[in-house]
């Protein structure tokens, strides 16, 4: 199996240009491919959080201080990503959510719990991205 996670470009040696004939990865389409600019693809990432541009996007909530937030997301490229929500929308994303209604309950307690000076913010992420899980 080829799992592109496991190469690091400061660790490759050696190149070799393939032509479109020598490919040969399952599911490999070349049509798709060449259909993938730059700008196409930077326009799917733009959508939603993640370089993995062709996983699924769901919903997140995200919790902020109000100091990390100006400090680090406001005025930022995240904040385009990050879309600010008041307190009782969060409450509301939580209810609407597609979690059993014990996993709502320990959320709204948990949200409950904090500060409602805190920054809430949705955000479409792609699902199971490294990028993502990592922060």
């Amino acid at each position: 199996k080829i799992d592109w996670y496991d190469y690091r470009l400061d660790r490759i040696k050696d190149l070799q240009v393939l032509t479109w004939q020598q490919v040969n990865l399952p599911n490999f389409n070349r049509e798709i491919c060449q259909s993938k600019t730059p700008k196409t693809i930077e326009d799917l990432r733009s959508q939603a959080w993640g370089f993995d541009f062709y996983k699924r996007d769901d919903l997140l909530l995200v919790r902020f201080e109000r100091y990390f937030h100006n400090r680090y997301i406001e005025g930022t490229e995240r904040d385009e990503l990050f879309k600010k929500i008041p307190y009782k929308s969060a409450r509301s994303l939580i209810s609407q959510s597609h979690l059993n209604d014990s996993e709502k309950q320990r959320l709204i307690m948990v949200l409950n719990s904090r500060s409602p000076d805190d920054v809430y913010c949705r955000v479409n992420y792609r699902v199971d991205d490294y990028n993502v899980i990592m922060r």
